[in-house]
C-alpha cells in the first residue's frame, strides 16, 4: 500500500471513528507504529489531524456548538416545562448550584419569585437574571 492509499485510509478512520490509535492502525495496515506516526506527520502539517498521546482527532471541531440565541429559541416549551418540573424541588432558603445554559436560564427566571435562596452559577446571563429580581 502506497503512503497517500495509507493516509486515505486514516483519513477515513477518522472520518467514521472520531479518533484513531497508533497501535491499531499499525495492526489493521500491516506497518509499523513508527509509520503511521509519520503519517501522521504529514497529516498534521496538511492540518487534516491534531496528533493526541497515542493516536489522533480530525482537526476540524468535531461538534459545531450552535449560537447561545440561536439555541434559546429551540424546543422553548420544553425547556419551560423542564424548568417548572426543576424548580419544584427547590425551597425558599436553599442554596442552588445553575450551570450554563438556555435551559438553566430558564429555571433561573423562575427562581426569582423565591425568597432568600442562594443561586451559584458560571453564566453571566443567569446572573444578569437573577440580579435584576433584587
Amino acid at each position: 500500500m502506497s503512503p497517500k492509499e495509507r493516509r486515505s485510509k486514516i483519513m477515513e478512520s477518522l472520518a467514521t471513528e472520531g479518533r484513531v490509535d497508533i497501535i491499531q492502525l499499525s495492526v489493521v495496515l500491516n506497518v509499523t507504529p513508527m509509520t503511521i506516526r509519520r503519517d501522521f506527520d504529514v497529516l498534521e502539517k496538511q492540518n487534516k489531524l491534531i496528533r493526541t498521546h497515542g493516536g489522533a482527532v480530525p482537526s476540524q471541531a468535531l461538534i459545531h456548538e450552535k449560537t447561545f440565541e440561536l439555541k434559546s429559541n429551540i424546543s422553548v416549551q420544553e425547556k419551560k416545562m423542564i424548568a417548572k418540573h426543576a424548580v419544584s424541588f427547590v425551597s425558599d432558603g436553599m442554596t442552588v448550584l445553575i450551570d450554563s445554559g438556555t435551559t438553566t436560564l430558564e429555571i433561573a427566571r423562575l427562581l426569582k419569585t423565591h425568597e432568600q435562596i442562594t443561586v451559584i452559577t458560571n453564566d453571566i446571563k443567569i446572573a444578569a437574571e437573577l440580579m435584576a429580581a433584587n
